[in-house]
């Protein structure tokens, strides 16, 4: 496997592996191209990507909010998770985010992503606030990490 950071040109590639990643994770569909498109506008995202014999099998996408470094996505597929993949792509961002002078690296996190949850707590990410939902497994998570 190999990873690599790559250009917004990859994004189609990137969100077609997305959509398998979160379907069925939310009442809601899951982002298309055009979304990331809008979310993405007027930002310098940082992407990386893991690539499994020219095969994209996970990938995260950041990039500075309110002078902020923000992780926006991360996914890997199911058939690649416990092997590292998703604790690499954090150790990426993270660098990335020290090599740039940023002092904290924020994410927002559902509750039905447990095991993201899991995995940023591991890592040192604190929780700072929660955005409740009516339904609590839609409620967010604002996780900051400091670098």
């Amino acid at each position: 496997m190999e990873i690599k950071q790559v250009e917004i040109n990859r994004l189609s590639e990137i969100v077609e592996m997305n959509k398998k990643v979160f379907e069925n994770m939310y009442d809601w569909p899951v982002y298309e191209l055009d979304d990331y498109k809008k979310r993405l506008e007027g930002v310098t995202p940082i992407i990386f990507i893991v690539e499994d014999d020219g095969k994209i099998v996970g990938n995260c996408i950041s990039f500075e909010k309110d002078n902020k470094f923000y992780l926006w996505i991360l996914g890997v597929l199911k058939e690649y998770r416990n092997q590292g993949i998703a604790s690499k792509l954090f150790e990426l961002r993270e660098q990335y985010a020290r090599e740039h002078n940023y002092k904290k690296i924020f994410a927002k996190v559902y509750n039905v992503s447990e095991e993201m949850l899991k995995l940023m707590i591991k890592r040192g990410y604190k929780i700072i606030e929660v955005k409740e939902n009516l339904n609590p497994k839609y409620s967010a998570n604002i996780l900051e990490l400091s670098i």
